[in-house]
């Protein structure tokens, strides 16, 4: 059996609350991906509901990166945004890209 650090017991959690943030403020989940000023509100929210030492959205979209790259992407209000085909079929399509 495990057992836990003491360290571990007297820590905060440290919340990773996105999407449940921009429900709580009404926002999409589109609004999140691609506006700035909603990931700020969503932070906000999250300290002001659950108060830790540090507060973040966790947003890791690297479809605006494939989009950047050419990949058609579809964005919905309810979900996060999906690639929708590669750009890269061959190794010479990659190195194209440089």
């Amino acid at each position: 059996m495990h057992r836990i650090p003491s360290w571990a017991r007297t820590r905060d959690p440290l919340f990773i609350l996105s999407f449940p943030a921009a429900a709580a403020l009404g926002k999409t989940v589109r609004s999140m991906v691609t506006d700035p000023e909603v990931q700020a509100e969503a932070i906000l929210e999250i300290r002001r509901r659950f108060p830790r030492q540090a507060a973040f959205t966790g947003l890791m979209d690297l479809s605006l990166e494939a989009e950047a790259f050419g990949c058609p992407v579809r964005f919905a209000d309810d979900d996060l945004p999906t690639v929708l085909e590669p750009v890269i079929h061959t190794p010479q399509d990659a190195k194209a890209l440089v």
